[in-house]
């Protein structure tokens, strides 16, 4: 289903066609979800999906523009299918598949943030002694190194990769170092 927003911009809610009681249940999460958020016409939901092998994986993509900003909190959410049962998958079955674990993804996230604290500050945004790395976790709303916190795991072009949000905004204005790619984590190749 598409529609466009107050921007022009195209929402777009899948649906996920499968006869399967998992399907079915998710097909009915996402829109009771869309429902909700797109109440506010300035939102932007947005899906991608890819075949893998017997994976299906779904990728939703929420742009909240409801602070007034005119960039968005972004949240993602992932659903992925085994087509051989028609089940939908837990992350622990799609980790075992590509063979790795939590720890494995929590180290390939957090080497992602440490490059990016570091070109911010090689770029100027602030000055190390200004911000160190813990200023810099704080601003991104990490908290405690929880760098696993809102993880949603995506099969995209046969390699496993892991979306997670973080705030793009701070007193610093960094939010144009970001880009729509920097929530992707590349877990295997």
């Amino acid at each position: 289903d598409t529609f466009t927003n107050r921007h022009n911009m195209h929402n777009e809610i899948p649906y996920i066609n499968i006869d399967s009681k998992d399907a079915k249940l998710v097909n009915q999460t996402i829109q009771t979800y869309a429902d909700s958020f797109l109440e506010n016409k300035n939102n932007l939901m947005v899906y991608d999906s890819q075949l893998n092998g017997e994976v299906l994986s779904v990728l939703l993509r929420m742009s909240d523009y409801s602070a007034g900003f005119s960039f968005p909190d972004v949240t993602f959410y992932t659903y992925n299918f085994n087509l051989n049962t028609q089940t939908l998958m837990s992350d622990d079955e799609l980790l075992s598949l590509f063979g790795v674990t939590k720890e494995d993804v929590r180290k390939k996230i957090e080497t992602q943030f440490k490059k990016y604290y570091q070109q911010e500050v090689n770029e100027g945004y602030f000055a190390a002694q200004e911000c160190n790395y813990d200023c810099f976790l704080s601003w991104r709303g990490i908290e405690n190194y929880d760098y696993l916190d809102s993880v949603h795991y995506y099969v995209k072009n046969g390699a496993l990769v892991a979306y997670r949000s973080f705030s793009i905004y701070s007193v610093y204005g960094e939010e144009e170092f970001y880009d729509n790619e920097s929530y992707l984590f590349s877990i295997t190749k």
